[in-house]
């Protein structure tokens, strides 16, 4: 934990030329940092927890 911005960034991509840009760019290192490329998974509901008070 170093409280340093990640850099996030997310592009729009489908089909083979994702599936080659994620194989090609997952792992190179970018301004002496490895970069991780990952594809977007759909995220499930929430479920509320908690208890109120």
């Amino acid at each position: 934990f170093t409280r340093r911005c990640r850099g996030v960034a997310m592009i729009d991509m489908e089909g083979h030329e994702a599936r080659a840009a994620i194989a090609e760019l997952d792992g190179v290192e970018l301004n002496g940092q490895s970069i991780q490329v990952r594809e977007e998974r759909p995220r499930g509901k929430k479920k509320r927890g908690g208890r109120r008070r």
